[in-house]
């Protein structure tokens, strides 16, 4: 089972992952408000898998770190690469005792069995009612510069996300240790002229250049501060 953490800030409601340190990997665009149609600071509750809390941070009790935005207009709903990390002060040494997942920028390889996680509400992702963590099986349709996009019909066994579940893993278990290859981003879903239900997500690729450049840049960076920003007795 993937480490997925649910993220709720008021009413809407994203994931995210742990990564080790008492960093947590999620998606950009869950910090864009009604009014600032780019990622702020919120206030953001961090809860687990069973749903106990596990923070609340208000804004100035943790950093937001964002990449380098690409401005792509076909992206319009969503900033690219759509990813976010937050770093708690006070809460991060509890957030650091959770589990982590294991950041794979490998190439995903042909027939590797691939799963999605989430808080979301879709009806085709096994689990019991949102906002408990589902999972799915992945089918990714094609690959560009910064994203999978993965296919789901009414007739596949794949999985589709849905809202709650942006900032979610895309993943691969090996050993038992889980693998994040993406992360969620956005969905499109429409009917064929046959009526049938289809679905296209978006996640964000964790080895797209410019993904890694972010998450390992400002890991390394977190990770060699304290939770009051001092540097690390190792450093």
């Amino acid at each position: 089972m993937a480490p997925a953490l649910l993220l709720r800030f008021g009413s809407q409601r994203c994931t995210g992952q742990h990564i080790g340190g008492g960093i947590i990997l999620t998606a950009a665009h869950c910090f864009w408000t009604m009014q600032e149609m780019v990622p702020v600071p919120r206030y953001v509750s961090i809860q687990d898998g069973a749903g106990a809390l596990i923070a609340k941070l208000n804004v100035g009790e943790y950093e937001l770190k964002l990449p380098t935005l690409v401005d792509n207009p076909e992206m319009s709903i969503a900033p690219q690469p759509d990813l976010a990390i937050i770093a708690p002060n006070e809460a991060r040494q509890t957030i650091a005792n959770l589990p982590a997942v294991n950041i794979d920028y490998a190439e995903v390889e042909p027939g590797e069995e691939l799963y999605i996680a989430g808080y979301g509400e879709s009806r085709f992702m096994a689990g019991i009612e949102a906002p408990k963590l589902r999972v799915g099986k992945a089918n990714i349709e094609t690959i560009n510069d910064i994203f999978y996009i993965l296919y789901y019909d009414n007739k596949s066994e794949s999985a589709s996300a849905a809202p709650g579940d942006s900032g979610g893993p895309l993943f691969s278990t090996k050993d038992g240790v889980v693998h994040l290859r993406g992360v969620a981003s956005t969905v499109q879903t429409g009917r064929t002229d046959r009526g049938d239900y289809l679905s296209y997500s978006r996640y964000t690729r964790v080895n797209a250049a410019v993904a890694r450049e972010f998450i390992e840049a400002t890991r390394n960076e977190l990770l060699s501060t304290g939770s009051d920003g001092t540097r690390s007795p190792a450093e």
